[in-house]
């Protein structure tokens, strides 16, 4: 038998990956250990079975050359994949910095998706591959101060859940997600406040409350290392494996207890209460027509945005309705509600907007409805990565820059509201969309953060879990010619693209339900709606992660390729 491979990105000295090289090293792989800086990994130099290569995972162009090394090393195969190279970015959601945070996704996010994508012909060809996740109960517990590091896991675990779906005919390839607690590493690093931020009032608590949460006992690197390697060699490990210290508490928490209980016990952690207390509601600007004001983004016709607007229209809301080009809002200008230009990708835009509503307001808004977005359907295997970095220019980047413009009128109302549009794609592994997905997980990690953040300043965030609705958000998947599903093109045409479309909830219907919850005294957090919206509920509150695994793989047609790669392998046997 051939000795077994596995690459580990993020190897650096002190760090898990460099844990993740030993541990490996011990057990006879053949190890090929990575990171940014060679010298980084000093320590590992002339160990026996080790191979040292310089990669950064943000440059596509490295990541082939790593690629091709392994390739000529280990005899064109790869039986592990181990993508651990992560960063951290803390601050809170208003202070983050729109630069910094798209360089962390770079390494949280779209380079696991690149790696996967490059190296998955030398995993195919290995008999027995796996492909982990160095995940974070960051994605699924919402610390306060840590919202991009929260975004950027959240999406790496509905990366995973749908890479899960989508590799299942190829039977010799498993994906495991670590959701990982404390461990002893060089990661999180103390940051302060910037002038103008919010908190700043509060920074020597803050930083004291951070200091605080830094000497929480964690688990040693090395032992770490061992719980994963013997989990990684199962003949059959758990897709999600949650282990270190704080990791049995969150999963208890997220399994059992409503979302918003977490939110007492962060702020309280965090310093948010004690915050709270000092600062008392200023100059609030109540609308001088006495309506309630609401902004919504992508309002263009036909879609979720669009009758949003007309229902806030209809029970006397004053609404500022936007899209790219005014003329998909030709319907909404004749019934009297103001249509403004809005590129959210674009700054200046967003800026140019605030200005305007903040003139015509007085000063203040309502309600906030980040409703924009894009989907783009491909398997990660044929993905463009750029079309991908797009969905999230809009999906989460867009949602982002929004909030941190319009925060100071939401607060000047005395009682703002933020509104996301989120999706069940965010929590299910639904196939052939990873990148809108984990956009959309990353938007329900944005809401569950910001919800603790802003509550100081009595603004309350609603995440909308949406179903079925009838949409034009989404696009045809076309599949390259030497795709590995190009055998089931058809049936994917057929099912993957209809599925969300086939009973789906009228967007009118929608709208009465979201506008009826957003009136409410106290909105609900997490508002699940749409078609099989309620039996989602039940599937993500009451069983476990891998229950919708079959159900999605038949409802897209992965299951006709199940059965031709079963039926080839019969063939050769």
């Amino acid at each position: 038998m051939s000795q077994r491979s596995i690459l580990i990105t993020g190897c650096s000295v002190g760090g898990i990956g460099h844990a993740f090289v030993k541990e490996f090293q011990s057990r006879g792989f053949q190890v090929f250990a990575t990171a940014r800086r060679l010298e980084s990994m000093s320590e590992l130099e002339g160990v026996k079975g080790v191979t040292l290569i310089r990669l950064d995972v943000t440059d596509i162009d490295s990541i082939r050359t790593a690629r091709n090394k392994v390739s000529s090393l280990s005899g064109g195969k790869l039986d592990i994949l181990i993508n651990n190279a992560g960063q951290v970015l803390p601050g809170s959601i208003t202070d983050l910095d729109l630069t910094e945070f798209k360089a962390l996704l770079e390494v949280n996010y779209f380079a696991p998706m690149s790696m996967v994508k490059e190296f998955l012909p030398l995993l195919l060809a290995s008999d027995d591959a796996r492909i982990v996740q160095t995940s974070s109960i960051s994605g699924v517990v919402h610390f306060p101060f840590n919202g991009a590091y929260n975004m950027s896991k959240a999406a790496l675990n509905a990366f995973a859940d749908a890479l899960r779906v989508e590799l299942a005919p190829f039977y010799n390839i498993k994906v495991i997600n670590l959701i990982t607690g404390a461990v002893t590493s060089n990661i999180h690093r103390p940051r302060s406040l910037p002038e103008n931020s919010l908190y700043k009032p509060m920074e020597l608590l803050y930083l004291e409350k951070r200091e605080q949460m830094s000497k929480v006992k964690a688990t040693p690197t090395s032992q770490y290392a061992q719980q994963v390697a013997s989990e990684v060699m199962k003949p059959k490990p758990r897709a999600w494996f949650w282990l270190a210290n704080m990791s049995s508490v969150s999963w208890f928490l997220n399994s059992f207890f409503p979302r918003t209980l977490l939110d007492r016990i962060m702020a309280k952690q965090f310093g948010l209460n004690e915050f709270a207390s000092r600062i008392t509601q200023k100059n609030t600007h109540p609308s001088p027509s006495g309506k309630r004001t609401v902004l919504i983004t992508g309002c263009s016709a036909d879609g979720i945005g669009h009758a949003l607007a007309k229902e806030f229209h209809s029970r006397g809301g004053r609404v500022f309705a936007t899209a790219r080009r005014l003329e998909s809002m030709s319907e909404l200008q004749k019934l009297g509600i103001t249509t403004l230009k809005l590129d959210v990708t674009r700054i200046e835009s967003i800026c140019e907007v605030r200005d305007q509503v903040k003139l015509m307001t007085g000063g203040a808004l309502d309600i906030l409805v980040n409703n924009a977005g894009q989907e783009n359907l491909m398997a990660v295997s044929d993905m463009d990565m750029d079309a991908a970095r797009s969905i999230f220019e809009v999906n989460l980047y867009g949602a982002l820059s929004m909030i941190q413009e319009f925060v100071q009128l939401l607060i000047a109302s005395g009682e703002g509201r933020i509104a996301h549009i989120g999706s069940i794609a965010g929590i299910f592994p639904l196939p052939f969309s990873a990148p809108y997905n984990s956009s959309k997980a990353a938007i329900h990690a944005l809401s569950n953060t910001l919800r603790v953040e802003l509550a100081p300043f009595n603004i309350k965030v609603i995440n909308l879990l949406t179903g079925g609705v009838k949409s034009n958000i989404s696009r045809p998947l076309s599949l390259p010619e030497d795709s590995i599903y190009k055998s089931i093109e058809q049936s994917l045409l057929q099912k993957r693209v209809g599925i969300s479309q086939v009973t789906a909830l009228p967007t009118a219907q929608y709208a009465i339900r979201v506008v009826t919850e957003l009136s409410k005294p106290n909105p609900r957090a997490w508002f699940w709606l749409g078609d099989k919206s309620f039996l989602c509920w039940i599937f993500d509150t009451f069983l476990w992660k891998t229950s919708l695994d079959g159900i999605f793989i038949k409802l897209t047609g992965i299951s006709e390729l199940i059965d031709q790669v079963g039926d080839r392998k019969v063939k050769t046997a």
